[in-house]
This record gives C-alpha cells, structure tokens and sequence, in this order.
C-alpha cells in the first residue's frame, strides 16, 4: 500500500478525468488488479468491450479456457444473432465441442420454414454418409410432392444388379398416365415392362433379336416377382 497519496505526487498535477484515474491506477497497482481497475476505467461496465476485455484479462490470467473466453468475445460483439451462431458453432467445431456433421445439422435450414429445413437436414445426412443418396433423393421429392423412382445399383458376382424403389406420388402419376394394377408393384411392373421394351426396339431399329428381347424379360421376371 502506498503511503503517500497520488494526488500529492507531481506526476498526478495536471491530470483530469480518465488520464488521472488511469494514472492513479497504475501507482497504486499492479498486476491483474491493475488490469481490473484500467479495464472499469476504460468502459463501462456491462458494454460489449468491457465484457470483451473482461475475457481476455480472464484468459491471460488463467481463469477460463480460450474457448471459454471466445465465446464471451464473440457473443459481446455479435449484433446478428444468425452469424454468430454459425460463428460459435464454427468455434465449437474448432476446439473439438462438436463434430462437423453436428453443426451442419444445427445449421441446417437457419430460417427456413420447415419443409426446407427438413430437406437441408436430409441432404446433410447424404453428404455425410448417413444414408444413401438414393434415399435421400426418395425423401426430398416425397416432401415436395413430386414422383420419384429410383435406387440403389451394384455387382453381384460379376452381375450388375439393381433394385428399384418408388414413393406414392410416382404410383399415382403412373396410374393418372394409365396404368393399372391391384398393387403399386403391379403397377410398377407394366410401366417397366413397357420401358424395358422400348429400351429393345431402341437397341434394334431393323428388328428385335428374340435372345435379346428373352434376356430383357428374364431381368423383368428377376426385378419383379409375383
């Protein structure tokens, strides 16, 4: 503790305001206190810079951990509640809070209504492997009421093998186009049929080959079964 007053002293002769309380601050302490006492000189407290500063002096001294003391910075400075959620999530990836796929999840379809957000949530899923993309094409058009066939394809044994899926929409676009069936599997089979066939006469413009046109049956029979 000082003995003599700072007010006494030359150096203090002259002074106003913040230059003398900084003065005055810096005979009388040092240190973290120091710091403390500039930074309330310096900004009021409960400002963004104050609480900024609060971090930092935090940090240096020991008291939080730098991602601890980030997120105090960026939150105190932030004026777009959207940016700086990316920005904390962005940090928390940074320090290994989260994982990549966590946040993009967390981001997905920021003020988006829910459709849309459910549909970034899926392609998220795709990108990450968590489904096919198959799947994930399957779910996007079923929320945006469209039709959709597809699916997953492959090798078996040196044979290309393939699976077809559909959702409801394309059954109902089938049958509005005029094909029948007690089934949506029937239904799906005179359209493949039909594809199948025109895929032969596309391949054989002078005339169908019958062992050609056999082979293209016998992967109907195998794709669809009674």
């Amino acid at each position: 503790m000082k003995l003599i007053p700072f007010k006494w002293l030359p150096a203090s002769w002259g002074l106003k305001g913040k230059a003398f309380e900084r003065a005055e601050a810096e005979y009388l302490y040092e240190g973290e206190v120091l710091d403390r006492h500039l930074l309330d000189i310096d900004h009021e407290q409960g400002s963004p810079m104050h609480r900024w500063n609060q971090a930092r002096i935090d940090l240096e001294y020991g008291h939080i951990s730098e991602y601890d003391a980030c997120v105090v910075q960026l939150t105190a400075l932030s004026t777009d509640p959207d940016e700086l959620k990316r920005e904390l999530l962005d940090l928390a990836v940074k320090h290994g809070k989260i994982t990549e796929y966590e946040r993009d999840v967390q981001l997905a379809g920021l003020n988006s209504d829910d459709t849309e957000r459910k549909i970034a949530l899926i392609t998220i899923d795709a990108q990450y492997g968590v489904i096919e993309q198959f799947q994930a094409d399957k779910e996007i058009a079923t929320l945006k009421g469209e039709g959709w066939v597809g699916g997953p394809s492959g090798c078996n044994e040196g044979e290309f093998m393939f699976e077809l899926d559909w959702n409801d929409q394309w059954i109902a676009d089938l049958r509005a186009a005029g094909y029948e069936g007690g089934t949506d599997e029937l239904v799906m089979k005179k359209w493949f049929a039909d594809i199948c066939y025109n895929e032969v006469i596309s391949a054989n413009p002078d005339g169908v080959d019958p062992l050609v046109f056999d082979t293209a049956r016998e992967s109907l029979r195998r794709t669809f079964k009674e």
